[in-house]
């Protein structure tokens, strides 16, 4: 796949000064915009709280960053992927967890899709996640129209808006 990535973003919405995160875990984290053939972006909505947000997860240990997506895709929304490039990667400071996520943004094609799947994480369970197949543009406007105050949500939306965008960009480069 193409590793090219000229996109990093820090996201620090808390305005944390860099040494106070010094002593903050770091979890290694991947993301995924996965196009289907028709190419629509497979996405987790959640139904008690009206948010997106793109599958993928914490890496595991002994996992490549590539690995580490492919699994998150087969959990979150029942797909098998291959990765086709790197499009970003996030830093966000979480100060309520003093967590400093950093995420990696892959697109990736979907090789086959489970239909009717539903994720049963606990965390995708507590929030009522289904997986839906959508256009970018249609997501970035449910996104925009779903906001919410609680910290993690804030910063998902920010990540999320962010590797939306870096693939737009990208797929309209390479004319997909």
């Amino acid at each position: 796949y193409n590793s090219h990535m000229d996109s990093y973003e820090i996201i620090n919405l808390e305005n944390i000064p860099e040494e106070a995160v010094l002593d903050f875990a770091n979890r290694i984290a991947t993301r995924a915009v996965v196009l289907n053939k028709n190419n629509l972006v497979g996405i987790l909505y959640s139904t008690k709280m009206d948010f997106y947000q793109l599958p993928g997860g914490k890496v595991e240990v002994g996992e490549t960053m590539e690995e580490g997506v492919i699994r998150e895709c087969e959990e979150e929304i029942g797909c098998n992927v291959e990765v086709v490039a790197e499009i970003g990667k996030t830093k966000e400071y979480r100060k309520y967890n003093r967590k400093i996520n950093d995420s990696t943004c892959f697109i990736a094609k979907a090789l086959s899709i489970k239909e009717g799947y539903v994720p049963d994480g606990e965390d995708e369970i507590k929030f009522g996640m289904v997986v839906k197949w959508m256009a970018a543009e249609d997501i970035i406007k449910g996104l925009e129209s779903s906001r919410h105050d609680e910290p993690a949500w804030v910063q998902t939306f920010h990540r999320d808006m962010y590797f939306l965008k870096q693939a737009q960009e990208y797929l309209k480069k390479n004319n997909i």
